[in-house]
């Protein structure tokens, strides 16, 4: 007799991003999000505090904000723009990118992909 582990949900707080990673998350009561989220847990990839009102993402494997998920799979804004080396660029970073904290960096990058239609939360 085989016992299979649970399955836990994915949830999500804040704004939902439109990806398939999200299509069967469960969106967190507000209690628990209020109590989860007040400083305690931190970002699997930025390593900062998530709080109640942030957008994020707990899956069973990881927890962080949805944007450094983003931004940990799509990269910062220099690679979105090619002006990376691994595009093929010369990586000329613009005023401000190399003094970005991670956080900072996956809010860019997902601002950058918003502004260019390239990806959405679901609203």
């Amino acid at each position: 007799m085989t016992t299979e582990a649970p399955e836990f949900p994915t949830y999500w707080s804040g704004r939902k991003w439109d990806a398939p990673v999200t299509d069967d998350a469960v969106e967190m009561p507000e209690d628990f999000a209020r109590r989860v989220l007040n400083g305690s847990v931190t970002c699997d990839v930025c390593t900062e505090p998530m709080l109640y009102g942030e957008n994020v993402l707990l899956t069973p494997y990881m927890q962080s904000h949805i944007e450094c998920s983003i931004r940990s799979v799509l990269g910062d804004v220099a690679h979105l723009e090619g002006r990376c080396i691994c595009s093929g660029g010369e990586s000329h970073p613009l005023p401000g990118e190399e003094e970005q904290t991670m956080r900072q960096s996956a809010l860019a990058a997902v601002q950058w992909m918003v502004d260019h239609g390239r990806g959405r939360f679901r609203d």
